[in-house]
């Protein structure tokens, strides 16, 4: 009979962490989940994807090297998922010392374990399409970062970080330089949650103003539970790299709420209204993504985008929400 593969995830109880807990799962998977902390709120995305059951759930700082050490060390995983991290861009300009240490020191950490284990142990880090920043060019592996907030910044050194333990050490680890990728469990911190939700509730009369900042940037918005999958397809590949995650299809926030309001019989002029304080110290206002290399290597390609990602965001949400 065949060994189960063990896989470690960081960050196990995040939107990402918790669609790959569900993957993993069905792909037979001994599971371990790294969490800072077990309470039942804490949970709620685990639970809601009916997986909490099937995997093993440890209570460990990823930030604590020696903690680190010896939990590579004791379980020898196959693979280690590391999605956790401040990942909210707007937090990051709240907090961009939390931003930063908790999108690198963790890197390190890992990889350092990894290193000691002598293991051949692969390693995925969850990079960002923010690294790219305002970039003038279609954006794909080969072009150059230039990130304008503290976030994108940090995941750029966590990059770095995965390119230099690759070359120097020959660990097998790979970065996914995934663009934004929504689902129901999001938090009202990501914009696509916010408008979705704002709207039902102004549908059933329980609100009637949704109050935004620069509705004119334009973002490459995917499906969560696809993306889990191709950072999987990365850790089996034979040869570690980077690559560039996306639907390759960008719309503006506008688009996105007119959108969103008119499949809900509703005209988003009459209830959306400017709000200077939600504009960033540093806005990244438009992006264009080719993600030929993961449907070159992996045979990926995003099934969910657009008008199609809007109707599948709104049908989620609105099982969801109960008046």
């Amino acid at each position: 009979m065949k060994t189960k593969k063990k896989a470690l995830i960081f960050g196990i109880t995040g939107q990402d962490g918790a669609y790959l807990s569900k993957f993993l799962l069905k792909k037979n998977y001994n599971l371990l989940g790294v969490t800072r902390n077990v309470s039942s709120s804490n949970l709620q995305n685990l639970k809601k994807l009916n997986v909490l059951d099937g995997l093993s759930l440890l209570k460990i700082n990823n930030k604590n090297l020696k903690k680190i050490n010896e939990l590579v060390l004791k379980e020898k995983p196959d693979e280690i998922y590391n999605l956790a991290g401040l990942s909210s861009v707007h937090q990051s300009f709240l907090d961009p010392y939390e931003a930063y240490i908790s999108n690198t020191l963790p890197v390190i950490n890992v990889l350092e374990a990894i290193k000691k284990t002598k293991k051949n142990i692969k390693y995925y880090n969850s990079g960002s399409g923010e690294i790219f920043g305002n970039a003038k060019k279609i954006v794909d592996e080969n072009s150059d970062p230039k990130p304008v907030s503290p976030y994108g910044f940090a995941k750029l050194s966590s990059v770095n970080l995965v390119k230099t333990y690759r070359d120097s050490i020959g660990i097998h680890a790979s970065s996914g330089l995934a663009f934004n990728h929504e689902s129901i469990l999001r938090s009202e911190n990501f914009v696509t949650k916010k408008i979705l939700s704002t709207a039902i509730k102004i549908y059933h009369g329980k609100d009637t103003r949704l109050k935004l900042g620069n509705i004119n940037i334009e973002r490459d918005w995917g499906w969560a539970p696809e993306y889990v999958e191709a950072m999987w397809m990365i850790m089996q590949q034979g040869v570690p790299n980077d690559l560039v995650l996306s639907t390759g299809k960008s719309i503006t926030l506008s688009f996105f709420i007119s959108e969103v309001f008119s499949k809900l019989n509703l005209s988003w002029e009459e209830h959306v209204e400017y709000d200077n304080s939600l504009i960033r110290p540093s806005e990244l206002y438009s992006i264009k993504t080719k993600p030929l290399l993961a449907k070159k290597l992996l045979g990926w390609q995003a099934k969910y985008f657009s008008s199609g990602l809007i109707d599948k965001l709104l049908e989620e949400e609105l099982k969801e929400i109960n008046f």
